[in-house]
């Protein structure tokens, strides 16, 4: 198995956490090179490589330097939201392969900036996203739905989509469901 050569900038509480909970429990992985602003954040993580693995990786506070890093093939990028698309366009653009926290770009010219460079380049990006179905965002999305009449809540707590919806549709959702007539009327 190929070895991942990898270097993190921004070494705060998610990509740390990334680092501590799976990075450092891949074999096939060495991580060459950590980057962050902050001392405070930079030596913690070092610290945690350090333990894990027996070797100290090189120490930057510069994205650019840690790019620049030739032991490093391939980047994560958890820094500000502002910063994602200037150092996953700089990684791409150095050949090394980038995962990067989401949102990768804050406005729409950095969303086509990425896909121009990575046209350019043809060096493979990735967006992390850490957070798609937790208990908290699916329900905030039921409650806006349920605000805007497009679901019915039954009286256990599943959801009937109604837009659209005619009778047909709806008796087959409750037979899928396999909902009686008066767990139908129960619905809140």
């Amino acid at each position: 198995m190929k070895t991942i050569r990898l270097g993190i900038i921004g070494t705060g509480a998610r990509l740390y956490s990334l680092l501590r909970d799976a990075i450092l429990s891949c074999e096939a992985v060495e991580v060459n090179a950590l980057c962050d602003i902050s001392e405070k954040n930079l030596r913690a993580a070092a610290a945690l490589v350090e333990e894990r693995t027996g070797k100290c990786p090189a120490l930057y506070k510069k994205a650019e330097d840690l790019i620049a890093d030739c032991t490093v093939e391939t980047v994560l990028i958890g820094t500000d939201w502002l910063t994602h698309v200037e150092y996953s366009i700089m990684a791409m653009r150095a050949g090394k392969t980038v995962g990067c926290e989401v949102g990768g770009g804050t406005t729409v010219e950095d969303s086509w900036r990425l896909v121009r460079a990575y046209e350019e380049t043809g060096t493979p990006v990735m967006f992390l996203e850490n957070c798609c179905f937790g208990r908290e965002e699916l329900a905030a999305l039921y409650q806006s739905l349920l605000r805007r009449k497009k679901y019915h809540r039954l009286a256990d707590g599943r959801y009937l989509e109604l837009e659209g919806s005619g009778y047909e549709k709806l008796a087959e959702m409750s037979h899928m469901l396999q909902l009686s007539p008066k767990e139908l009327q129960k619905g809140k």
